[in-house]
């Protein structure tokens, strides 16, 4: 997992595509685009636009094993939690059509690490990184968010 300001993207990525996918963020974002998936042209990258509640109770823990996952706040702020997959049992197994593995918590589990997503900051997760997100960091509220969907084999 990464945290850090969206500006520092080219500390962690390198390459034409990196730069076709933030070069599209900055249109998305100034676009203001509906809720929805935008595709990026002659790439395995897609963007999926969305806005909720945020919850203050537990959530949907996932992983994903064919995208990584660059999470980017736009409105609001949302809470993200990360756990160690080997202290998780499986809920429902991965399916390869959603790219999703979902996770019971066992009520002894330990956060291994929480962020908070801001406009102007991301957070990267990898294939290995469970992740719980849509956490109310203080009151609930109505948030934008943008998910970079991008394949695996990009990072590897």
């Amino acid at each position: 997992m990464i945290f850090d300001y969206t500006s520092k993207w080219p500390l962690y990525f390198s390459g034409h595509v990196f730069e076709s996918i933030f070069g599209r963020l900055d249109q998305l974002l100034a676009e203001q685009p509906t809720c929805g998936e935008y595709p990026l042209d002659d790439h395995d990258v897609y963007f999926k636009v969305l806005s909720y509640e945020t919850r203050s109770a537990e959530w949907i823990t996932e992983s994903h094993r064919k995208y990584v996952d660059i999470q980017i706040v736009t409105e609001g702020s949302e809470g993200i939690q990360l756990y160690e997959k080997e202290n998780l049992d499986v809920l429902t197994a991965y399916n390869d059509d959603n790219d999703c593995e979902f996770y019971k918590l066992p009520r002894t589990t330990v956060v291994n690490n929480k962020v908070i997503l801001r406009p102007g900051h991301m957070g990267i997760f990898f294939p290995q990184d469970v992740h719980m997100t849509q956490i109310a960091p203080a009151e609930t509220q109505t948030i934008k968010k943008i998910v970079i969907k991008v394949n695996e084999k990009y990072f590897s």
